[in-house]
């Protein structure tokens, strides 16, 4: 027990710090090409990996995500003590890892829930890692959520962006309703919360990626891509890309994240055939690119891996207009 309070002491510590110096200590471009080098690799060699985590992490506040893939090399690598701290901090940072039992959770249909509530866990349920990790979950996993939740001083907004989108699942889910039509997701749903992400963006009051509950890729790139289907207008939209940028500058969202709301944003306004950055797919493939010949430069422009190596570590077959 004294050793999780010392863990906890001791990296709450550094991060309550690290935010208050975030200018100090931050350089997610440097992050974000660093761990790009991961896309390079033909086969994953754990050891080469680790590196790649570890010099990122030096140059920025790390994503809760990132910290969490990080424990699963260092376990495959026989280190099970950095394993287990690198799970420890990622919990810190936000991961969730289960329900929590209280507050809207109850709200949430099981069915929904995996979609945007918290991280989940692509582990192979039958292997030694997944023992590891459920181990963490029963022994330490519940202290360092409640510390993690007693940070939090308002994630209001993100609940109600969060009810909103559980709102258009359940239509969703009900399409056979008349009462379902893209016109009732727009006005009822899509449109409030594009509104709202909007002004909360503008007035720089949107929430915090580190101290929000369920603020995590599954939820944020929801809530974004479905906010520029309910942009006003094309200017309107084009304004928010370029706020949203900004969090990408200040590490409260990834290049990925933001690329593939830039991408709903040329289905929507621009080209609905094309990608921008090459986040859309279709069938395995990915869509055929707006700027073919500039998509070197601006994925690397928006700290992007390339798309050869992108498409080639997620197995996917490059855009057709593509040379």
């Amino acid at each position: 027990m004294k050793k999780y309070l010392l863990i906890i002491y001791s990296f709450s510590s550094y991060f309550i710090y690290a935010q208050h110096n975030r200018s100090l200590l931050s350089n997610y471009e440097k992050y974000h090409e660093t761990l790009n080098e991961i896309y390079s690799f033909d086969s994953i060699y754990n050891d080469s990996v680790i590196n790649i985590y570890e010099r990122a992490f030096k140059f920025a506040i790390p994503f809760s995500e990132d910290v969490y893939d990080l424990s699963y090399y260092y376990y495959s690598n026989d280190n099970k003590l950095k394993a287990e701290k690198c799970l420890e901090k990622s919990v810190l940072l936000g991961y969730q890892m289960k329900k929590d039992i209280s507050y809207y959770d109850s709200l949430y249909p099981e069915v929904l829930y995996g979609n945007f509530a918290y991280g989940n866990s692509f582990v192979d349920t039958t292997s030694a890692y997944f023992q590891f990790e459920s181990n963490f979950m029963r022994n330490s996993y519940d202290s360092l959520r409640a510390v993690f939740l007693g940070s939090i001083q308002n994630d209001s907004y993100f609940e109600v962006l969060l009810e909103n989108e559980k709102y258009a699942q359940l239509i969703r889910l009900n399409q056979n309703h008349s009462f379902y039509t893209r016109e009732v997701l727009n006005n009822e749903v899509f449109k409030p919360n594009a509104n709202l992400i909007f002004k909360l963006i503008e007035v720089d009051m949107f929430p915090s990626r580190r101290s929000t509950r369920r603020f995590n890729s599954h939820s944020i790139s929801m809530l974004l891509n479905h906010c520029i289907a309910g942009m006003e207008d094309k200017d309107q939209a084009e304004k928010l890309m370029k706020m949203l940028w900004q969090k990408v500058v200040l590490g409260e969202l990834t290049p990925i994240e933001y690329a593939s709301a830039y991408d709903h944003y040329v289905h929507h306004f621009i080209n609905s055939r094309k990608s921008y950055f090459g986040t859309n797919l279709k069938k395995g493939r990915i869509r055929k690119l707006l700027l073919p010949k500039k998509i070197g430069e601006l994925r690397n422009d928006y700290w992007l891996p390339s798309i050869e190596n992108y498409a080639n570590y997620y197995d996917l077959k490059l855009p057709k207009n593509l040379n």
